[in-house]
């Protein structure tokens, strides 16, 4: 083949691709706007909080609306090969199963995750005109609880996949886990060690949609997150509680302990993680970082709603 064919065929693919690009991102907004905004936006106007958030999420029926909401519209989008199941036990949250069979066999698997559960509402914490159960979109933008983190997650997954099978582009099998316990339960990794043994094996690939974006003229994949630790901490000094007037100078105190265990595991200065929770960060790491930070979004220039004389690491 000589170099003026290679350059043709390659102009023509970059064309092709630039044409496909073209018409899925035409068809996606469409949807989007036309389809999924108002599904979404009634989504914000449910109470649909973490269940560490409202106690009586188990009999208020919140959970359950925004579940048959989305349930709902998933099955309005007539997806070839499309089932959708929903997982509720008692004293668990609700679990939205979608599975796509692919467009040809054998095909790999991919793995999406979402959640539909929401943080606290904040109430009289928003600008005058927003609230968190009140959908607004200002600015080009959509305001209310949950719209980012994470409901439009489901409707994100949903219309890459319809987009493919609109277009006649091939799809691999897909699986997609929308849970309602994210923000402050585990009831995930139940539900997935129960089910992962017989029916979601041999997974080749995961996108979270759960993640954020420094700017919004770019496309965003998160490659790594920092990690969390949790446990609870108990410390005793007495069989019995005594006043304090018999026991102050006299018995150990109970929080200065407490903090004295908690500095074996970071620099009360810094913040910084003792040796032991180290790790090497790979170098192609940091030349992505510094690249980020370079070019458009340093996290230290970010507008973070600090306090007067508060100053920021780094």
């Amino acid at each position: 083949m000589c170099i003026r064919d290679r350059y043709q065929r390659r102009v023509h693919g970059d064309l092709f691709i630039w044409i496909m690009e073209s018409q899925i991102l035409a068809y996606v907004d469409k949807e989007f706007d036309n389809n999924a905004l108002p599904a979404l936006m009634k989504y914000i106007t449910i109470h649909n909080l973490s269940p560490g958030f409202d106690p009586t999420w188990e009999t208020n029926e919140n959970a359950q609306a925004a579940c048959d909401l989305l349930v709902s519209w998933i099955k309005e989008q007539g997806l070839v090969g499309c089932s959708v199941e929903v997982v509720k036990e008692p004293g668990k949250t609700h679990l939205i199963i979608v599975e796509i069979e692919p467009t040809k066999k054998p095909a790999m698997t991919v793995f999406m995750y979402a959640h539909w559960d929401k943080q606290p509402p904040l109430e009289g914490k928003w600008e005058p005109g927003l609230g968190p159960f009140q959908p607004v979109i200002k600015d080009g933008k959509i305001w209310g609880r949950g719209s980012a983190d994470d409901g439009y997650g489901t409707f994100a997954a949903v219309l890459s996949i319809k987009a493919c099978q609109k277009l006649k582009l091939e799809h691999p099998r897909i699986v997609m886990i929308l849970e309602s316990c994210e923000e402050s339960g585990d009831d995930l990794k139940y539900y997935l060690n129960k089910l992962i043994p017989s029916r979601f094996k041999d997974v080749d690939a995961v996108i979270c949609l759960d993640s954020g974006a420094p700017v919004r003229d770019r496309f965003w994949i998160t490659s790594a997150l920092r990690g969390v630790m949790n446990f609870n901490l108990k410390v005793k000094v007495l069989k019995d509680p005594v006043h304090s007037g018999d026991a102050g100078g006299i018995v150990p105190e109970s929080f200065r302990i407490c903090r004295e265990l908690l500095n074996r595991l970071e620099d009360v200065k810094t913040g910084a993680m003792v040796a032991p929770f180290q790790v090497a960060i790979p170098e192609e790491r940091k030349k992505r970082n510094r690249a980020m930070c370079r070019n458009c979004c340093s996290p230290c220039q970010r507008k973070l709603p600090k306090i007067t004389r508060c100053s920021l690491y780094g």
